[in-house]
């Protein structure tokens, strides 16, 4: 079970292609009351534009001082012809050297940007009409690893607001492990 943040919502206005291009969100502050909260997926609404099959990849950076947060494990075909957000969704990770990440964390109230990269124009994202700072983007692919400093990544500005989140554990909520056993236990007995 995820709680999302980000663009959450299923764009709706056109699609765009990039090629190759990298594109960041704006700043967006991680939800929660307090503490540090464990990322468990990035994804991005996409599809296949059905030619030859393209790659996306997605990172999260810290606004405060770009740094890299962690990003994707590798790099994932995009090769779905109907949209969705399963066809870009990372749920293992690393940082900008490719070490494994197990269990990423963003503190509660920080701004992040949220970033993803194409490497092909096949690689269509829905958007929907925002204002201008919304979205910043810079030419370059990316997809094969985002650098440890997202400084200079944030080029021109975009007024579209395209389907980019960050999915966070939500602990299990219900009856506790102890609780069950006591239970079981008293009927045992």
């Amino acid at each position: 079970m995820a709680d999302y943040f980000g663009f959450v919502s299923i764009p709706s206005d056109g699609t765009r292609t990039f090629n190759p291009y990298a594109m960041a969100t704006k700043n967006i502050a991680c939800p929660g009351t307090s503490g540090t909260r464990t990322i468990v997926e990035l994804s991005m609404y996409c599809y296949s534009g059905g030619g030859t099959p393209g790659h996306a990849r997605i990172a999260i950076y810290k606004s405060s001082d770009d740094t890299l947060v962690c990003q994707g494990s590798a790099e994932i075909l995009v090769s779905s012809t109907s949209p969705g957000w399963d066809n870009c969704k990372h749920t293992t990770f690393t940082d900008s050297v490719g070490d494994a990440i197990a269990s990423p964390e963003l503190t509660v109230g920080q701004n992040y940007w949220l970033f993803m990269s194409t490497d092909s124009s096949d690689v269509l994202t829905a958007y929907d009409n925002g204002s201008s700072g919304d979205t910043y983007y810079t030419t370059g692919d990316l997809t094969n690893g985002f650098p440890a400093s997202g400084s200079g990544l944030r080029g021109s500005e975009w007024a579209q607001v395209f389907g980019l989140r960050c999915g966070l554990y939500v602990a299990p909520s219900g009856l506790s492990i102890p609780l069950v056993q006591s239970i079981y236990r008293r009927r045992r007995i």
